[in-house]
């Protein structure tokens, strides 16, 4: 009877940790099929957790940047208030939310929701909600509040030496607003060097060189992004603008495709 008891036992909790273990790669799965850009399998995944787990964090978060990446940000906008319910201020959606008020247009609302975000957030998260807000306060005109915003970025790399691809890319993107370009130019290879699949890296250098007029280096580095997410609505804007001068129809193709994935 004991023995029967103590392999009952150990089914259950051995059934627990597979059970567990299934879970992740369902997320692992989620998330690679987001990076690459099958959005509406990344889309259908991330339910199928949430069904299973309503207050899983990664399946929200995926679900969220799959729908903001492909337009959907009513719905998007819908999730996160459900899922904002029982989760603090510095949550990564909470950052999403002022993604999403920065995308329609709402740019008073979403320099207040990063302000707030940014407050408890650290590190990455914390980056991505400051230059929100900065970007926020431009799209507004205010460029004296946007400022010191953006030097906060300068300290952060000074203090904290940061050696991750995101950390570098946000960065980078910060100095970018602050016309600091050789800098920044040199985050972006140094992000890119650090995960060489990181697509904002690419996507934000190619965007730095295009703004520069240096559209050939700009398309390869586009073009490398299309390996990594051949959807990518950005790297298509980005490979559209690096091609205008070069070809009358493959910007208008490029920028066809962005809008098949986010209309």
């Amino acid at each position: 009877m004991k023995r029967a008891v103590l392999i009952l036992i150990i089914c259950f909790f051995g059934c627990s940790i597979n059970s567990g273990a299934a879970q992740e790669a369902t997320v692992a799965r989620g998330q690679t099929m987001l990076k690459h850009g099958a959005y509406s399998e990344a889309i259908a995944a991330f339910n199928a957790l949430l069904q299973k787990n309503p207050k899983d964090p990664e399946a929200q978060q995926g679900l969220v940047r799959a729908l903001i990446e492909t337009g959907e940000y009513a719905e998007a906008e819908k999730k996160i208030k459900d899922f904002l319910k029982d989760q603090p201020s510095g949550s990564p959606l909470r950052v999403m939310m002022a993604e999403v008020q920065a995308e329609t247009g709402r740019y008073a609302e979403a320099a207040s929701e990063f302000d707030r975000a940014r407050r408890e957030a650290k590190g990455a998260l914390f980056l991505r909600a400051s230059l929100g807000r900065a970007r926020a306060l431009l799209a507004q005109g205010k460029e004296e509040e946007a400022s010191p915003v953006l030097q906060e970025f300068i300290g952060y790399y000074n203090r904290n030496s940061p050696d991750s691809a995101e950390e570098l890319t946000l960065i980078a993107r910060a100095l970018v607003l602050l016309d600091k370009v050789k800098d920044a130019n040199d985050l972006f290879i140094d992000a890119r060097e650090a995960d060489q699949t990181y697509i904002d890296a690419l996507i934000g250098q190619g965007e730095l060189l295009n703004e520069k007029y240096n559209y050939e280096e700009a398309a390869t580095l586009f073009q490398d992004a299309f390996k990594i997410n051949e959807n990518s609505p950005a790297a298509q804007v980005g490979l559209a603008e690096s091609l205008r001068l070069k070809s009358t129809t493959a910007p208008s193709a490029a920028l066809d495709r962005a809008l098949k994935v986010n209309p």
